[in-house]
């Protein structure tokens, strides 16, 4: 009770010879553990004392829960230092020290990230990169895409990257095709020249919007080149009908 003189540490010692773990309690209840693999477990409440659990089971010392670690000197921690991720919010000290070190979420061996709410996953980053919300990217090397979405997505715009405006439709010297061959192509093809047919669409697993969206607009523009045209021959027709009519009189 009053402490130990000439003691030998190969022969006095404090805890197990066997396999067996040392357990230290108070007030009859276990408050530590040091495993027999050399690993310790801290129990107990949380709370503030020389050694405590916070909320999220990290030891730390003495002091309110959160206590921000207290470094040697001035930018002794990076934040590679910092061994745990708070579930309230991060405050990583003195970056001024070097503003390329930034805070990272991820593995650093060939393991995806699971994100999960409600014990069910609900979104994955694959080792390729690949972003799965409510799905599991196909595997393999990322190709065209790298976001995978289940059941659909509710936003307020899309900025779609697109290649050449089909606005050349308009430019001098732009061969129009005319009636017979947009005839000839519909009755043989069965969709707009220039529009995936349906075949087209199933094998591809549906149809890319900015890809789309432009051919579209071809069209479109095409089809007003079409109306003015048409609108010159009415108007061609109706002074040589207002022509003739005069002769009549």
């Amino acid at each position: 009770m009053s402490g130990n003189v000439g003691t030998n540490p190969a022969t006095h010692f404090f805890g197990t010879t066997d396999n067996q773990d040392v357990v230290f309690k108070s007030n009859g209840q276990e408050r530590l553990r040091l495993l027999s693999d050399g690993s310790i477990k801290l129990l107990g409440s949380i709370g503030a004392g020389p050694l405590y659990r916070d909320p999220n089971g990290i030891l730390r010392a003495g002091g309110p829960l959160n206590l921000d670690p207290v470094p040697v000197e001035p930018c002794a921690l990076t934040l590679g230092d910092f061994p745990y991720w708070e579930t309230d919010g991060n405050t990583f000290q003195y970056p001024q020290c070097d503003p390329g070190i930034v805070p990272i979420l991820g593995t650093r061996s060939p393991h995806p990230i699971k994100f999960i709410t409600d014990d069910q996953e609900r979104m994955i980053l694959t080792v390729e990169g690949k972003l799965g919300l409510g799905t599991e990217p196909p595997p393999g090397p990322v190709g065209q895409y790298r976001l995978f979405v289940e059941d659909g997505i509710v936003t307020r715009d899309v900025l779609a990257k697109v290649g050449p405006w089909p606005d050349y439709v308009f430019t001098e010297g732009y061969s129009l095709p005319s009636f017979d061959e947009w005839r000839t192509f519909i009755r043989g093809h069965g969709h707009l020249p220039g529009i995936l047919s349906a075949a087209e669409v199933e094998k591809k697993g549906g149809i890319e919007l900015a890809d789309s969206h432009t051919r579209l607009v071809k069209v479109v523009e095409e089809q007003a080149l079409y109306i003015l045209q048409l609108e010159e021959r009415i108007n061609a027709m109706e002074q040589r009908m207002k022509a003739w009519e005069a002769a009549q009189h």
